[in-house]
């Protein structure tokens, strides 16, 4: 199973659910917690959030795909194409933007550059493909602070790559890391480019199955730390517990491993997010489907997965929380205050989930440092909505998804949350 191809198969697999409501903040949606403001923006095709950012003016730069032609988008197109769309504090539009060629595009990250402008990592292609299929390509698009496409170059040569994070690195330059086919499998791959998007190395680890980076993070030390999965027991991994296993992974500032680690059980796990804990150390979140290993239980389908490890990548603590269905996790941020916020999306109804319906929703809760549960909520309606982004902002928190209404199909969807 390619974890990474949830976001945009599993949101295929919902179409056929349907939502006679759209939420708002005069119709409450159950359980919610602190809303400033629900948006949804699109056209009468499907439209995608995968990436949401406060800017250094305050608003929020959005980015995803969309294969609209009306509505908050504009110009003809034939497939999925790269799609950015800027939001006032208040969530009003200020410009939506869209770009792209013949084939489809699927955005998965963006950063504000030192120079006010932004750069959105992207693949085309189709993200189901097998090993061998149609070609995708790892791309890299860069505008300037209205929107503007400057250029855009590919950012791996091999033609069959996706980039699924891309980070600052403190120096003017970008961190790209996602998976990239090299030496007969698929390897996690990881860039540094510059503000032009040349490259300044690049690696690749892993063994002779399949290995991915989800995510990635500065280390105190000028490294670099990333998180993903791996299916391999050689090479770089020092172990196989079962199926695919969550990857942590270690390098110098030039990309040099320094450590590599995998955690898991005997069913599927894998890590999509990883953040620098006041310690010293990083803590990583994901999805599990295991009960054994280092896994301590499941409460059924693939539930949240929180695991802390020190400096050097050593297990301190796991997590596990959900209910009777599934609950994939796809956001973790620093808490104001302490503590972390984790978000995702779930159907399930019971366990952790407090829902009293509804289909898919976007799940939020908050932990200490030591992994419990201090607070929770969802958000949606009675139909679809998945939140496939969390980032923190100067009051609170920002999701960014996608929403399904029976009028306009699946559009572009942001929550903005305060403390709470």
């Amino acid at each position: 199973m390619r974890f990474t191809t949830l976001l945009f198969a599993g949101i295929i697999s919902l179409a056929s659910c349907k939502k006679n409501t759209t939420p708002n903040i005069e119709e409450p949606i159950a359980n919610n917690q602190s809303i400033s403001w629900i948006k949804s923006f699109g056209g009468t095709n499907f439209d995608f959030y995968n990436a949401a950012i406060q800017t250094s003016a305050g608003d929020y730069v959005v980015a995803g795909s969309s294969r609209s032609t009306d509505g908050d988008l504009t110009g003809a197109r034939v497939s999925y194409d790269v799609w950015i769309t800027r939001i006032n504090v208040n969530g009003g539009k200020v410009w939506s933007k869209a770009y792209g060629d013949n084939s489809d595009e699927y955005v998965t990250s963006i950063v504000q550059t030192s120079d006010g402008g932004y750069f959105i990592v992207y693949y085309s292609g189709f993200p189901l493909l097998p090993v061998g299929g149609t070609p995708n390509y790892a791309w890299g698009l860069k505008t300037d602070a209205d929107g503007n496409l400057l250029w855009k170059k590919q950012l791996s040569t091999s033609n069959d790559a996706q980039p699924f994070s891309v980070i600052l690195t403190g120096d003017g330059n970008m961190l790209v890391s996602g998976f990239a086919f090299y030496e007969g499998s698929r390897k996690g791959w990881v860039s540094k480019i510059n503000n032009n998007g040349d490259k300044v190395w690049e690696k690749h680890f892993g063994g002779d199955a399949e290995d991915i980076f989800n995510g990635a993070v500065r280390s105190a030390d000028g490294g670099f730390v990333l998180t993903g999965y791996t299916k391999s027991a050689n090479g770089d991994m020092e172990n196989n517990k079962g199926h695919y296993d969550g990857w942590i992974l270690k390098t110098d500032a030039n990309g040099n491993k320094l450590w590599s680690k995998s955690f898991g059980g005997s069913s599927e796990d894998n890590l999509s997010k990883i953040v620098a804990t006041s310690d010293g150390g990083y803590m990583a979140i994901g999805s599990s489907k295991s009960n054994n290993g280092d896994i301590g239980s499941n409460k059924g389908g693939f539930d949240a997965w929180i695991i802390k490890v020190d400096g050097n990548g050593n297990k301190q603590w796991v997590k596990t929380y959900g209910g009777g269905n599934e609950e994939y996790m796809t956001g973790l941020v620093p808490a104001p205050g302490g503590g972390f916020a984790v978000g995702g999306y779930t159907n399930s109804h019971t366990g952790d989930v407090s829902r009293t319906s509804g289909d898919y929703g976007g799940w939020l809760f908050k932990i200490d440092n030591n992994g419990n549960k201090t607070s929770a909520s969802t958000y949606g309606g009675p139909g679809d909505e998945v939140l496939y982004s969390l980032s923190s902002t100067q009051d609170g928190y920002i999701i960014a998804g996608t929403t399904y209404s029976s009028s306009n199909g699946y559009d572009g969807w942001l929550v903005k949350v305060g403390q709470f």
